[in-house]
């Protein structure tokens, strides 16, 4: 009891059908992979670019709190004067 040549035929024919999808898959796979690489490069590339703008503005911080306690200082200088002399 053999397998008829049309039903042969007939599985040929399905697992050809089931290889063209399986290499469909694997080309998306890869383009998808491809994209995840761009994405993450991408990523990266704008996490560097937050890191500096962070550091920029802890550094305008640090100016702006000391610009401001130098005013308190000479402001409660020139009050103690003012006191003490006027």
């Amino acid at each position: 009891m053999g397998v008829l040549r049309e039903e042969y035929r007939e599985i040929l024919s399905r697992l050809e059908l089931l290889e063209q999808g399986y290499e469909r898959l694997r080309d998306d796979i890869a383009w998808l992979k491809e994209e995840i690489r761009k994405v993450r490069r991408e990523m990266s590339r704008i996490n560097s670019r937050i890191d500096e703008i962070n550091a920029r503005i802890d550094s305008m911080i640090r100016w702006t709190v000391g610009t401001v306690s130098l005013f308190g200082v000479l402001i409660t200088a020139v009050m103690m004067i003012l006191k003490f002399f006027g």
